[in-house]
C-alpha cells in the first residue's frame, strides 16, 4: 500500500484542483439576447396611401402598374432582430427604389421610443410606428421639406 505523504497530498488536490479549472473553462455558448418587442412576427402590408390625406405621390400612382401584387408582401420581423419580407419581388424592389421600405438579406430591426429602425449595412431608414394588437402603421418621410409627402404603411399581422 502506497503511504500518503504530505508531498502526494498535495500533488493529488493539484491534480483535482488543475481539473476543475479546465473542466469549468469549457467554451459555453451563451443563448442570444431575444427581442419580445410585440413586432415580432409576420406583418402582411394592407395599405400604402399618402399620410395626408387628399394628397397626390407620383410614386404611389405607379406603384400598382409597377407591382400589381404589393398588398402581397409579407414582413417577418424575428426575435434574433433580423426581419426578411416575401411575397412580391417587384414591390420589394419598387419600395426600395422608391425609398419607401429598404429591406435586404441582412436587414435588421429595432424599436425604441416609438419609431422603427431599420438597419442595412450602413443605410438606416427610421419610422414613426404605431401597434396596436394586430394593426401596424409606419410613416415614411418622402421630403424633409415638405410632410405632406409623407406616406402611411399600414400592416395586419398574420
Amino acid at each position: 500500500m502506497i503511504k500518503p505523504t504530505p508531498f502526494r497530498i498535495l500533488f493529488s488536490l493539484s491534480l483535482l484542483f488543475a481539473s476543475l479549472i479546465l473542466v469549468s473553462c469549457k467554451d459555453k455558448e451563451e443563448p442570444a439576447a431575444k427581442d419580445n418587442n410585440e413586432i415580432v412576427g409576420s406583418w402582411k402590408l394592407s395599405a400604402v396611401a399618402p399620410a395626408t390625406s387628399g394628397e397626390v405621390i407620383q410614386e404611389l400612382a405607379l406603384l400598382p402598374s409597377i407591382a400589381p401584387c404589393y398588398l402581397d408582401l409579407v414582413y417577418v420581423y424575428k426575435d434574433d432582430n433580423t426581419v426578411s419580407v416575401s411575397g412580391c419581388d417587384q414591390a420589394t424592389n419598387a419600395l426600395s427604389t422608391f425609398g419607401l421600405l429598404n429591406v435586404g438579406s441582412s436587414t435588421k430591426w429595432k424599436v425604441e421610443n416609438g419609431r422603427l429602425e431599420i438597419k442595412n449595412d450602413s443605410n438606416t431608414q427610421s419610422f414613426a410606428l404605431t401597434q396596436a394588437g394586430d394593426k401596424m402603421s409606419m410613416i415614411v418621410v418622402l421630403d424633409q421639406t415638405n410632410t405632406k409627402k409623407n406616406v402611411l404603411l399600414s400592416f395586419e399581422r398574420q
